[in-house]
């Protein structure tokens, strides 16, 4: 009876000190995860299968786009290396047994007024939410902030307990300063060490001493003996110059202007009290005529690369040859336009980024509304019909055919009377006809003297 009472009680509290016992362990391997993950972050390396040369230009990780790309899942499997036995599943989704998330954010700066350009969400483990990091995630450049956390759900296995609690939301996170992976680590070095120089110095003869007469002289020979003097040379050594990191505050965005029909410019101070450099350039654009295109971006009215691209937008990462802004320099940045239609140029909102020693971003946007084609009517000149008067010269008269009417003679036969003898004379009288008169009627012309039409288009 004693046994059965009391057996529940310790099963319960065995069951307990095993969950304990994995609760720890899962803790200590999700701070573990933390601390390995922002270890390699701070480094600014990142595992080469990672690579993608989203760019197309034939090498992979060429430029900043695909290193930060290449450089977070290098982190998360960092930190997953270091987060090692616990029951861990990724494919499940948030607030089940299992879960587990890493999440990488930075302080990176940029945009007008400078600010953050990622916000980090903390965690909360009452309602086992995890950290997040909006927009997107992002590892920082050189001097920023990269913060990694991990989050994990814990499954139970303790019959009673996890009936009503089946898991419990562990956190952790870790945050470091990124190194400065862009640029040379080492300073200066010093020069090389400078061995002893050895220089051969011929010795004087010995000369020849006199001796008493009761010796026998001796013979002086004379024998050169070479002394290596070891003679050090010293050698200046260069002294390490601390380059202080410039400021992103200190890179100002003056203007942001459209100066002609066919150039963006945008117009930089660099108040650091050391150079600093583009490494990065992007434009938004719309394509408005068929033949439009971005021909080059220049730094100070000098060409720095050549684009000649004619699909929206258009980003250069010039990190191999950067141009340089010198300290508290002034100085244009343009993107230049071809194939505009003349008299009515660009047209469109123009987004800017400019990023300085992969880190600084400077963004804005300025807009133009080109200006409508208006068409021009061309004169055509329409032929007028003109009477041109028929000059007849004053003075000469106009024959005008007359019909003559010519009357025809008609011959009359003559009755020639013809004498008959007959017993009986009768006289007969014979009537002769006379031929009829004839009569001629001549039209003569008649003389109309000229009188010009009057004039229609004098």
């Amino acid at each position: 009876m004693e046994f059965a009472l009391i057996l529940p009680v310790m099963v319960l509290v065995l069951f307990l000190i095993i969950e304990l016992g994995r609760l720890l362990h899962a803790w200590l391997a999700v701070e573990n995860g933390a601390r390995f993950g922002v270890r390699y972050a701070v480094t600014g390396e990142f595992d080469d299968p990672y690579c993608v040369d989203s760019d197309a230009s034939g090498t992979a990780c060429d430029s900043r786009v695909e290193v930060d790309s290449a450089r977070i899942p290098s982190i998360e499997d960092s930190a997953r290396s270091g987060s090692v036995g616990i029951l861990r599943n990724e494919a499940v989704p948030e607030s089940t047994e299992g879960y587990y998330r890493v999440t990488v954010c930075s302080s990176r700066i940029g945009g007008l007024p400078p600010g953050p350009l990622f916000t980090y969400i903390e965690p909360d483990p009452p309602n086992a939410k995890s950290a997040d990091c909006t927009p997107t995630e992002d590892a920082g450049g050189p001097g920023d902030r990269v913060r990694v956390t991990v989050d994990f759900d814990h499954p139970l296995i303790v019959p009673i307990l996890s009936s009503w609690w089946p898991q419990i939301h562990l956190t952790a996170s870790r945050e470091g300063i990124v190194e400065m992976f862009r640029t040379a680590r080492v300073v200066g070095l010093p020069s090389t060490l400078s061995l002893p120089t050895f220089t051969a110095t011929a010795s004087p003869p010995f000369s020849d001493t006199p001796v008493p007469s009761a010796t026998p002289p001796a013979t002086a020979t004379e024998t050169p003996t070479q002394t290596e003097t070891p003679t050090n040379t010293p050698t200046p050594s260069r002294t390490p110059t601390i380059t202080p990191t410039p400021r992103c505050s200190d890179i100002v965005l003056v203007s942001l202007t459209i100066p002609s029909e066919d150039t963006v410019r945008m117009r930089v101070d660099n108040n650091n009290p050391v150079a600093v450099f583009l490494t990065y350039a992007s434009i938004g654009w719309t394509k408005t005529y068929s033949n439009q295109k971005v021909g080059e971006f220049r730094v100070g009215g000098n060409p720095y690369v050549t684009l000649d691209d004619d699909t929206p937008p258009t980003a250069y990462d010039s990190s191999a040859n950067p141009p340089p802004w010198a300290s508290g320099q002034v100085q244009n940045w343009d993107a230049d336009f071809d194939g505009l239609a003349s008299g009515q140029g660009l047209n469109g909102t123009f987004p800017v980024t400019l990023i300085f020693d992969g880190r600084c971003t400077l963004s804005g946007s300025v807009s133009r509304t080109a200006p409508t084609a208006t068409i021009t009517p061309t004169r055509t000149r329409t032929p007028t019909r003109t009477r041109t008067p028929t000059r007849t010269p004053v003075g000469m008269s106009t024959s005008t055919p007359t019909i003559t009417r010519t009357p025809t003679v008609t011959r009359t036969p003559t009755i020639t009377p013809t004498r008959t003898r007959t017993p009986t004379r009768t006289a007969t009288s014979v009537n002769s006809p006379t031929a009829p008169a004839t009569s001629t009627r001549t039209n003569t012309p008649t003389i109309t003297p000229y009188t010009p039409p009057p004039c229609v288009d004098c």
